[in-house]
């Protein structure tokens, strides 16, 4: 956002879209971080159509499962290596 480009930031929690548009910040899953201005918060995922770049960041604690597999296929121990 900070270069220019266009940031959309997708939550499934309304309170937490309201809350970004009106403080930028997201005091549910980042206190204390300042978003940049210019980042939209939606809860609409119709908004995400044609982007050409979608990154997805959870909690741990949802992805756990998850986050197990895809580190199963880096080729290191992931146990000594984080």
């Amino acid at each position: 956002a900070s270069a220019g480009l266009k940031v959309t930031l997708w939550a499934r929690e309304r309170d937490v879209v309201q809350q970004i548009a009106e403080t930028q910040e997201n005091k549910a899953f980042l206190p204390g971080v300042a978003l940049h201005k210019s980042i939209e918060a939606v809860s609409d995922r119709s908004a995400l159509r044609g982007v050409q770049l979608a990154l997805w960041f959870a909690p741990l604690s949802t992805c756990g499962p998850w986050l197990a597999i895809a580190l199963g296929s880096f080729p290191f121990d992931a146990s000594s290596d984080l």
